[in-house]
């Protein structure tokens, strides 16, 4: 499963190694040396059959979308530098409305945004939350974009 996952957080190696072991859902038993826990996840990942694209600002995530789209999933956080999440799953969704797409972000508050997010059919997780919500996002947004689809005889 590709993934383009959009989040300014993510520039650090180590917060993408995090983010690796909350979508495998993988919790390191001991005090490991970050190479050996950075091929570990990188391991993981190919065992749970994704494959990751990062981009840390809407404008290049747009740029890429459109370079190397379409992705089985669109991830993205609601804030990041360029245009924001909801804007960057408009342009994706007006150039391709089959995309699917999700965002896992800690800014989950009632408003315009969430409501923007339920119209545009996208699942939404809090970052904040449990450490399998990343994994049950991913698992959400795709079995509800599968379903979505129309069927094709």
């Amino acid at each position: 499963m590709r993934i383009l996952v959009v989040d300014d957080d993510l520039e650090s190696e180590d917060l993408r190694q995090m983010f690796k072991a909350r979508l495998t859902v993988f919790r390191s038993g001991g005090k490991l040396d970050d190479k050996i826990l950075g091929d570990i996840l990188d391991a993981r990942i190919k065992e749970n059959g994704f494959e990751l694209d990062f981009a840390f600002d809407g404008d290049k995530a747009l740029t890429q979308y459109r370079q190397y789209g379409p992705y089985d999933l669109v991830l993205t956080d609601l804030y990041h530098p360029g245009i924001d999440g909801l804007d960057l799953a408009r342009a994706i969704l007006q150039e391709n409305p089959e995309q699917a797409i999700a965002m896992f972000t800690a800014c989950i508050t009632p408003g315009p945004s969430l409501e923007a997010m339920w119209k545009l059919r996208i699942s939404v997780a809090d970052k904040l939350d449990s450490w399998e919500a990343l994994s049950l996002l991913v698992e959400d947004a795709v079995a509800r974009h599968r379903k979505s689809r129309p069927v094709v005889h």
